[in-house]
């Protein structure tokens, strides 16, 4: 059931997660490969700073996005009806994953 929060609360719940996110190690990891491949041996400061950017632009653009688009209540209620089916899919995604490496692993 939907919630009516002040924007206050909005921002601060955007800012929770967004400080999650940043501070998340894999993230950090990924956004890293990201700029060793946009800046070339030699690019230069500039460069580093542009790829900075953009990718930081393009990662709040995306996880805002998807946050407005899944909190919606068409989203919602998608999920509601189908969340025994998502549930089965990824536990048969995951099991199918350990047995293959229980499968592979050697003794």
């Amino acid at each position: 059931m939907p919630v009516d929060v002040g924007a206050s609360r909005l921002l601060a719940a955007w800012l929770k997660g967004l400080g999650t996110h940043l501070t998340n190690p894999k993230a950090v990891i990924y956004w890293g490969s990201i700029l060793a491949i946009g800046v070339k041996p030699g690019g230069g400061t500039e460069a580093v700073a542009w790829v900075l950017v953009l990718s930081l632009l393009v990662n709040v653009t995306l996880t805002t996005s998807y946050a407005l688009i899944l909190s919606s209540q068409a989203a919602m209620a998608v999920y509601g009806k189908a969340r025994r089916w998502i549930e089965a899919a990824a536990a048969a995604v995951f099991g199918a994953g350990a047995f293959l490496l229980f499968r592979t692993r050697e003794i």
